[in-house]
């Protein structure tokens, strides 16, 4: 797996501060490392054994009571890392459990590290807090809280305090809030769900196809209906996501979502779901809120935390989805009632951009492998501002065009 990543010849220190521990990641370039033991290295049990005794050797953490933690090691395994400047490296990965004294605090300690630097003056090692739950910080805001390296005025490797102010429950709610809302408004595999199922709502069916416009009163609540539906679905499915009761495969999620765009925007052509649009936002919205779920599973939170954060998650989803239909939809309706033909035309074209989408979506998931037009993809939530600016502007149009021709 090829990922970007720091330059060389640093390492990096990924701190995950847990209730009670802390979580470490260490990112230990291969070719720094040998130099530092002295021999070329490849992974084996011999070669992880040995790893685990330097890295006991060459790091403690202690309190302010001079009391040791306890170190140990998890899991370990190398990684192709891809690096602009650098090019391709190998990087050893190492996952550590910190474990303080008893009733010791896990938030201000000290660390005596040296790895790899007691050898390779030149070397670094950057330190981040990768996740703090109660201070708000996660994965995708990690904070760098300082660097290990040699002091050249005596040198040495000195000691690194690490001092996390106490956090909040609140701020934890709140960065799960932010958190849910991020991931729907960059979620546009399923806003486009919603979207072609949202489209072709307000027109009534004659003759298996769509045709007028069904008033404000039917619009309103087949709107309603199908949005409840699906906040139902992915509601449910969060939960039980989260909680580790469904097990499932986030790559067949992904693929099923990628379907379920491509049955709506059919959908959006030709009435295949008329009067069951609702049971298809809800089974639908089931498939998603797994997908929901995948990010708040890999936060590893205590139980209380895990429910805030999948509440805080869910507010957040449900209001940054309102705020983006309540900006849309209301275009969409002045378009349909005042200038059906335009909006039959934007029905088509949403309908099928809706299948291309669906289709590149499917077979990068099913390929594992970007394409042209998931790259163009990635970049609407960009643009999405001037989409809603320029809608507006021709459901205004519409409006005032149908109102001249009144009087």
């Amino acid at each position: 797996m090829a990922v970007w990543a720091h330059p060389m010849p640093n390492s990096v220190m990924l701190l995950s501060i847990r209730e009670k521990n802390v979580v470490a990641e260490l990112q230990l370039p291969l070719s720094e490392l040998g130099l530092a033991l002295g021999q070329p290295l490849i992974l084996n049990d011999c070669f992880e054994a040995s790893i685990k005794q330097y890295i006991l050797n060459h790091w403690k953490i202690e309190n302010d009571s001079k009391q040791f933690w306890k170190i140990e090691l998890q899991t370990m395994h190398v990684d192709s890392v891809l690096e602009s400047l650098s090019g391709p490296y190998h990087e050893l990965q190492i996952k550590l459990l910190l474990t303080p004294p008893t009733d010791a605090s896990n938030r201000v300690f000290t660390m005596h590290y040296d790895v790899i630097t007691h050898q390779v003056t030149t070397h670094s090692t950057l330190i981040r807090i990768r996740q703090d739950w109660q201070t708000g910080i996660i994965a995708e805001n990690e904070v760098q809280i300082g660097v290990i390296a040699t002091d050249i005025r005596t040198n040495t490797v000195l000691p690194m305090r690490v001092q996390q102010a106490e956090g909040s429950l609140g701020r934890g709610f709140r960065a799960m809030f932010r958190l849910g809302m991020t991931h729907i408004s960059e979620g546009t595999d399923h806003l486009l769900f919603l979207l072609m199922l949202l489209i072709p709502a307000p027109l009534l069916v004659e003759d298996k196809r769509w045709t007028n416009y069904g008033g404000l009163k039917y619009s309103f609540w087949k709107l309603l209906r199908i949005i409840t539906a699906f906040t139902i679905g992915h509601s449910i499915t969060l939960v039980f996501g989260t909680l580790g009761w469904i097990p499932f495969s986030s790559r067949w999620i992904e693929i099923l979502i990628a379907f379920s765009i491509f049955c709506s925007s059919i959908h959006a052509i030709l009435p295949i779901f008329y009067r069951r649009e609702t049971y298809i936002a809800g089974i639908f919205g089931l498939i998603h809120g797994l997908a929901f779920s995948n990010t708040l599973s890999n936060l590893q939170l205590s139980n209380f935390q895990t429910g805030l954060s999948i509440l805080g998650f869910n507010l957040g989803i449900e209001w940054m989805q309102f705020g983006i239909m309540a900006a849309i939809l209301p275009s969409l309706l002045l378009i349909c009632r005042h200038r059906l033909g335009w909006y039959q035309l934007f029905r088509l074209l949403g309908a099928v951009c809706g299948m291309i989408a669906a289709i590149a979506w499917m077979m990068e998931r099913v390929s594992q492998s970007e394409n042209s037009i998931t790259k163009i993809l990635t970049q609407i939530p960009v643009y999405g501002y001037w989409f809603v600016v320029e809608l507006a502007i021709i459901g205004i149009l519409s409006w005032y065009m149908n109102r001249r021709v009144i009087h």
